[in-house]
């Protein structure tokens, strides 16, 4: 964090609460050889002069300062390439490991790494070279051509793109843990539903209208201490249901806007996804802490409009990953169609029963 005044203008220096930034330019050697580094960035490298005043090249200079700190130093050069004989492109020739950053293309998936030649823009049309650059900066027209599919991504995809965690490789891994947590899903609801029948219905009370009365009816199963294993329960699900239903209504909400989002960025990177997180937070608990609301109420029916929402979410999910320029060879088989099919079908019945009940 920064504290105030921690800019201090005749020593070149920002002061944070747990290091100092010191700022110097590539043609003072006084200003780069005056003291140890540990964290080093250079900026624009290309444009640095040959030498700095009488001394050595700045960038040998520099980084000498940081072999006080032996392995645990880090330099970090920057630049846009310009020839070969440009400091970027020399240093990284010297560079004996390499390392690419691989983007999965939002369309077919494919990983590929980032190459200029697939950027593409409009045609220029009749207008000048500066009036079509103007253009093309201001409406951000610029898109990215996958190598594998040739669609293209815009600067609204781009968090998206970056932040997608499962790759191909990890795409069958991934089906894995779906199909294991459906099955741990239904397995744990048909629990509750026996749990229900042998305690709530067998004790007679069908007619719970808070917390209090569904721990009265449990205690044939948990004795004395039903209230408290009640409420443990309780209090489990709604941390659950408080982290990560607004967490992952976020990060739907953004991803689909094009704004930043994720946990691991901070908040001045992604205020968008943080102030919506949080604001979901606010008015869920705000809500549960009006006096009166009959939350059993509150939770039966938000379940009933997730059991009615549910098919509508299905049947899409079940159309996305039938396209084969989407899912290219990772498309549903024959046998994964028959039985989302057959779930999606089963669930519509129930729904319309559930809703025929509810109506006569």
């Amino acid at each position: 964090m920064m504290p105030r005044r921690a800019w201090d203008s005749k020593t070149l220096k920002i002061k944070m609460r747990s290091m100092t930034i010191h700022a110097a330019w590539a043609s003072s050697a006084n200003r780069i050889a005056r003291r140890a580094i540990r964290y080093l960035i250079l900026d624009e490298v290309d444009k640095y002069p040959p030498f700095a005043g009488k001394e050595a090249e700045p960038i040998q200079l520099v980084l000498k300062r940081t072999e006080t700190f032996g392995h645990r130093a880090l330099a970090l050069l920057g630049c846009t390439p310009t020839t070969r004989t440009g400091n970027i492109w020399r240093w990284w020739d010297s560079c004996g490991v390499r390392k690419f950053f691989h983007v999965p293309c939002p369309e077919c998936g494919e990983y590929q790494k980032l190459s200029w030649s697939q950027m593409k823009w409009p045609a220029r049309g009749e207008r000048s070279y500066l009036e079509y650059a103007d253009v093309v900066e201001r409406d951000d027209l610029g898109e990215y051509e996958c190598e594998r599919c040739e669609a293209r991504w815009n600067n609204r995809q781009k968090p998206a793109i970056v932040e997608k965690g499962v790759g191909q490789k990890q795409y069958a891994e991934s089906r894995v843990e779906v199909i294991v947590g459906c099955l741990v899903m239904v397995g744990v609801t048909f629990f509750i539903i026996v749990s229900c029948a042998a305690t709530i219905h067998t004790s007679g009370r069908q007619d719970i209208v808070d917390a209090a009365d569904a721990a009265i009816a449990l205690r044939p199963l948990a004795g004395d201490y039903a209230s408290l294993l009640f409420a443990f329960g309780l209090f489990n699900a709604s941390v659950f249901a408080a982290t990560i239903l607004p967490l992952a209504t976020a990060y739907t909400v953004c991803e689909g806007l094009g704004f930043e989002a994720g946990v691991n960025k901070k908040f001045r990177e992604a205020p968008v996804f943080y102030w919506l997180y949080t604001l979901l937070i606010v008015v869920g608990g705000g809500l549960i802490l009006i006096p009166g609301i009959p939350l059993i109420l509150v939770s039966y029916l938000s379940q009933v409009a997730n059991g009615f929402l549910l098919p509508f979410v299905l049947v899409f999910l079940l159309l996305l990953v039938n396209r084969v320029d989407l899912m290219g060879e990772f498309k549903n088989s024959r046998g994964y169609n028959l039985i989302a099919g057959a779930t999606v079908a089963v669930l519509v019945v129930l729904t319309l029963l559930l809703l025929g009940l509810e109506i006569f």
